[in-house]
């Protein structure tokens, strides 16, 4: 077994990536409403939480939507 060994800062580093992808991900995701409680003057994290959570569904409810009809209307 002296041959095998595991490396921790290995698993870490590739954690770490995977991590980083997922807030960038998070991030984009999050822009609208972030954007939008930035505008507005929203402090409080949980007044930010609810207004990104609602301008996040909408927005990307629509995005939804409108891509769906596209996708329709140029089938037929």
């Amino acid at each position: 077994m002296a041959g095998l060994t595991h490396s921790p800062r290995i698993a870490d580093q590739a954690a770490g990536g995977q991590n980083l992808l997922v807030r960038i991900l998070l991030r984009g995701f999050q822009l609208p409403g972030n954007l939008v409680a930035d505008r507005i003057g929203a402090r409080s994290e949980d007044d930010r939480m609810m207004i990104r959570m609602l301008v996040g569904i909408l927005f990307w409810n629509l995005v939804i939507v409108v891509a769906a009809w596209f996708i329709y209307s140029s089938l037929g």
